[in-house]
Parts: structure tokens; sequence; C-alpha cells
């Protein structure tokens, strides 16, 4: 867990506070240490992260898998990142007289989701079985990618569902929904109805 960062090791408010559930982490603020409360009210917020995801972090880790923030610009290969400004899609369609439609339709959906944290893609999940030959520098594909909701809030309509997909490429995109601490796991697939045959 954690990452390197000018020599020194650092920790996600998720992490550092799964790990003090853990008893193997003790946190001290101005030489006093943490409880695991404290660590509650000072590591999550709807800022960083939300006690939801907090949950479903928790539980997947409990169970052994693998789980890391997404990245929405890490995984610009097939998509622009959220935070590209439009001023700069419309500079180079000015220099350079187009875009291609790829990059037209990741800016369309993005800008479409942007402000949306209701419906965002919050972990990348690695399976349990591939704790052993786990690199961070060298993470792989992911087993899925979570979105978390409340079981209280709405159901994501189709356009959310598209989009949401659009942004994971070809990795499943699975909606963990916590309810009052209860985690239930949902996923869309595409199927094909079945076609008579006899007219």
């Amino acid at each position: 867990m954690g990452f390197s960062a000018e020599g020194k090791q650092y920790l996600l408010p998720e992490e550092a506070l799964y790990l003090m559930e853990c008893g193997s982490l003790l946190v001290f603020n101005q030489d006093l240490p943490l409880s695991i409360q404290d660590g509650y009210e000072m590591f999550l917020s709807a800022d960083a992260v939300s006690l939801q995801q907090y949950q479903v972090f928790g539980h997947l880790k409990r169970l052994g898998y693998v789980v890391h923030r997404f990245d929405l610009s890490a995984n610009s290969h097939h998509v622009i990142s959220r935070n590209f400004p439009v001023h700069q899609i419309i500079q180079s369609i000015q220099v350079n007289g187009c875009i291609t439609q790829e990059e037209w339709m990741s800016f369309v959906f993005l800008l479409r989701l942007k402000g949306s944290e209701e419906w965002r893609i919050c972990f990348n999940v690695y399976q349990p079985d591939s704790v052993a030959d786990f690199k961070k520098s060298n993470p792989g594909k992911p087993y899925s990618r979570m979105c978390v909701c409340s079981f209280d809030g709405p159901v994501p309509d189709l356009s959310v569902i598209k989009q949401l997909a659009f942004q994971s490429g070809d990795v499943p995109v699975v909606y963990a929904v916590v309810d009052h601490g209860d985690i239930s796991f949902y996923t869309f697939k595409d199927f094909e109805l079945p076609r008579d045959v006899f007219p």
C-alpha cells in the first residue's frame, strides 16, 4: 500500500485508516496517538474518500483483493483527461484543423460526466490470486473497476452506465451499493434477446 514521492513513503487516507483498523499502523497528531474514531473523522470526507467508499475499500481488502484508486488520467490511452481544458480542445481544432472522432467522443462523454460525483469510478480492483505477482509500477489490467453508490440514492440510467463503461474501457464496471454498512455488488452485461426464427 501507499506510494513513494521524493524519497518518502505516503499513504492515502483510506489506506491509513484500514491499517489503523488492522492494528498495523499507529498515527500521531501533535505527538498524541489517534484513535480509530479520530481517524474516521480526520481521513474521511466528501472531498477525499467518503464513508461508503471506505466501507467498500475495507471490505474488498479484507477479502484479499488489491484495491487502488481509479485515475482517469492514467487511463487516457482511450479517453481525454477529465481536467483537459475546453480551450485546449478548441485550440487543437484551430491549429490542426481537426481532432479524431475518438478524441471528440471522449471529450463529449467526459463533459457530460464532469461535476458528477454521484456516478464515478472510484477503484481499480485486482483479484486476490494476483497479490503475489502484483507490482505497483506495472499493475496490469484490473479485474474490475468499482463505482460506489448508496442504496438510498438514484439508480444509474442508461447514459450513466454507458459513460462509465466508456471510461473503463474493456474492464467491467461493478456497482457497489452500500446500505447502512451492508454492501451488494451489481454489474450490467450486454445480451441479445432471442429472435423468433418462425415468423
